[in-house]
């Protein structure tokens, strides 16, 4: 049940259907990007609702990516050992980068948007504070 699941979320949800190396290349992209706040973003990249610019493109990319995966996480529709191992230092690092971004995106839309991106992070967080590795 949980694969047929995991299967029709992949199917469905159009982050989820870009190829690895287009989420690189958005992530590389907001890794380069520089802002210290949402206001401060919106001066140098636009809004992110209505914007075409490509980091703002990016940035809502690659944190639909992560939502995604965060609900596959909290449904325990994806293992969650291999997600820690794959995706665990990077969805904390990706976090920390979007956080001003999507804290802002709350309070000018939704207080929900983006809240199973940053469940992943803390939990992921939480993976990589204790060093978890299946590795001895």
């Amino acid at each position: 049940m949980a694969q047929r699941k995991m299967e029709m979320m992949l199917k469905l949800v159009p982050n989820f259907r870009m190829s690895p190396d287009e989420l690189t290349e958005a992530t590389k992209l907001i890794s380069t990007c520089e802002y210290q706040d949402f206001e401060d973003f919106m001066q140098k990249y636009g809004d992110p609702i209505t914007s075409i610019n490509p980091v703002t493109v990016a940035l809502n990319t690659v944190a639909g990516w992560y939502e995604g995966l965060g609900i596959l996480y909290y449904k325990r529709i994806a293992d969650r050992q291999l997600i820690a191992e794959f995706f665990g230092y990077a969805t904390v690092i990706d976090w920390e980068k979007m956080k001003p971004f999507v804290i802002g995106l709350r309070e000018r839309t939704n207080p929900k948007v983006f809240e199973y991106f940053e469940h992943l992070a803390h939990e992921m967080n939480k993976w990589v504070e204790k060093g978890t590795s299946v590795i001895a």
